[in-house]
């Protein structure tokens, strides 16, 4: 038996459910874990984001090829000597993909892909993340932001997980699309785009400050004028576990950390406190 096999039947439960989030949750922690160990080590924050979406793919990846995999090496299954490709990706006969499947977890994956090279790129020019500036010098401290990483992974991607585990039969007694299946496409896609948006407005603003065209001490035009964190309302919008995702930005790390931030540097300026008093934390201002 090989070594996959024997993790297929290890976690071989009973619920389709199990079968696939019991795995997918256990790739998350142990990857966060293999980044957290040396991150801890150097002290060095630079590859945490880059491991965050690391995960993102890997989990969405496992879980939607998961299911697949099972079908061919079940015992029942006269192609479990296929090549692994095949295994991998099936769109027809048992185990097969359903488009919503395949869409959603793609949806996740170009989400994942942006955003990582973004962040990546941003410290690695940067250097350093603020954030982590104390963080980094306590070993506990920095383990839990890696294993609180984790459990954001695992939660957002709960929905997709669920998803990927339903077998291919339930999709045969449902309709091709369904209204909700487009409402849905368009909220992510709005989301994204709005995310886009405001991560370029805000590089153009440093690009734009650092050539001295400007002496603005904090952004408060284009999207972020009708939001104080312009990128994490399309991170919100564009999430399928939203409401998970709002309270973690707004209670948690994103809107707390920037706001403290900012504070500290502009909090005795009137300008600030009259764009931050008139302006949404998170969910833009549309009216």
């Amino acid at each position: 038996m090989t070594l996959l096999q024997s993790l297929l039947h290890l976690t071989n439960f009973k619920s389709p459910l199990l079968r696939t989030l019991v795995p997918s949750i256990s790739a998350a922690y142990a990857i966060q874990l293999a980044f957290a160990v040396p991150s801890i080590l150097a002290q060095n924050e630079q590859f945490y984001d880059f491991s965050g979406s690391l995960t993102f793919l890997s989990v969405t990846a496992l879980s939607l090829c998961l299911p697949s995999v099972r079908t061919r090496y079940s015992p029942a299954s006269t192609n479990a000597s296929a090549s692994l490709p095949s295994r991998l990706v099936s769109f027809a006969g048992p185990g097969a993909l359903n488009w919503r499947q395949i869409a959603l977890s793609g949806a996740v994956v170009l989400w994942a892909v942006r955003l990582g090279s973004y962040l990546f790129k941003r410290i690695v020019q940067d250097g350093k993340d603020s954030r982590f500036d104390e963080i980094k010098k306590s070993p506990v401290r920095f383990g839990v932001a890696f294993f609180a990483q984790a459990t954001w992974v695992s939660l957002c991607l709960l929905p997709i997980v669920t998803l990927n585990s339903v077998p291919s039969t339930v999709f045969a007694a449902l309709s091709p699309i369904k209204v909700s299946d487009t409402l849905g496409l368009l909220i992510y896609l709005g989301g994204f785009a709005f995310e886009i948006t405001a991560d370029w407005q805000k590089s153009q603003w440093l690009r734009e400050r650092r050539d001295k065209i400007h002496d603005e001490q904090f952004m408060t035009r284009g999207l972020w004028s009708i939001s104080i964190v312009g990128l994490l309302s399309g991170v919100a919008m564009s999430y399928v576990s939203p409401a998970f995702v709002s309270l973690l930005l707004l209670k948690v790390s994103g809107v707390p950390l920037s706001e403290k931030k900012y504070d500290e540097r502009y909090g005795n300026r009137k300008d600030y406190q009259e764009w931050k008093r008139n302006t949404p934390k998170l969910f833009p201002k549309l009216m």
